[in-house]
């Protein structure tokens, strides 16, 4: 269980962090969880572990330049910068922008943060070695138009980790709610009404289930192809590989599954009409010749 530091309200960076993150968080007060929650947004930098093994799974970022698209408010940006990882944050949300900043501030360090939408980025092409994209794709205009300019930024054989919203996933990562991504749209946005999980959010971005981008993995592996991709599942690397699963009881279930050659089917349904999300590895392909 991660330890927060208790918030110096005298401090005027820590009370404009605060009063930033609690303008953006307000229209979740349905959340059963909503005050730890609000918390973990506040120091968000120190529950980042997890992600950064993730990108040491995928590849060595030392010495490599490294953009977290979509940086939110700066958690992984700046859990990144205290490692002294190369990495530069771009968000679409000014106020996204200024809470990243103020938060490495508390390390006495000025995050390099770029205010800009994904489908049209200010980088030169093939720039960049890898790319983060954690949580992102559901909420912006046009993903086909953000992948297009991932590649094009993206030195050859550069990767970008995304995470991508299950069409079909069975309870709704963001309204919390079990089978609505089962039922029509319209419907399930009625039933969001009157479970009173609606998101009047400030935020400019799509967030009406109804508005924002999921998909079955098939679709998106598709989608990114055509770009030019490799496409990747991170999750199903790992069953290929069970020792790279880290849990002991999942690592037994799966090298169990895979003696009696169930782990692909199993898990191959379980993407379709369970997992909430897919991480998943896009490589650039280098050009022949």
């Amino acid at each position: 269980m991660t330890h927060y530091t208790s918030h110096d309200i005298e401090n005027p960076i820590e009370k404009e962090l605060q009063n930033l993150v609690s303008k953006w968080t307000e229209h979740m007060k349905w959340r059963s969880d909503y005050d730890r929650w609000v918390e973990e947004r506040i120091w968000q930098e120190k529950n980042q572990q997890w992600r950064i093994e993730l990108l040491q799974e995928v590849t060595e970022p030392k010495d490599k330049i490294l953009i977290d698209l979509g940086c939110g408010m700066g958690g992984f940006l700046v859990a990144l910068l205290r490692k002294n990882y190369f990495a530069i944050g771009i968000d679409y949300n000014r106020d996204y922008c200024k809470i990243t900043k103020l938060r490495s501030k508390r390390y006495k360090l000025c995050a390099p943060v770029l205010q800009a939408a994904g489908e049209s980025l200010p980088l030169k092409d093939s720039c960049v070695d890898i790319i983060t994209c954690f949580d992102v794709l559901e909420h912006v205009q046009n993903p086909y138009d953000v992948l297009k300019e991932i590649y094009r930024v993206l030195k050859p054989n550069g990767i970008a980790i995304v995470t991508v919203i299950n069409r079909f996933a069975f309870k709704d990562p963001h309204y919390h709610l079990k089978f609505i991504n089962w039922i029509p749209r319209g419907v399930a946005e009625q039933y969001i009404k009157v479970r009173n999980r609606v998101k009047n959010s400030p935020c400019k971005d799509r967030q009406r289930l109804s508005e924002m981008h999921y998909f079955t993995f098939k679709k998106f592996k598709r989608l990114a192809e055509s770009i030019g991709f490799r496409v990747e599942d991170l999750t199903y690397l790992k069953i290929s590989d069970a020792s790279k699963i880290k849990d002991k009881k999942m690592r037994k279930i799966v090298n169990i599954l895979k003696i009696i050659r169930l782990n692909t089917i199993t898990y191959t349904l379980l993407r379709y009409f369970y997992l909430p999300n897919f991480t998943i590895v896009l490589t650039k392909k280098a050009q022949k010749g």
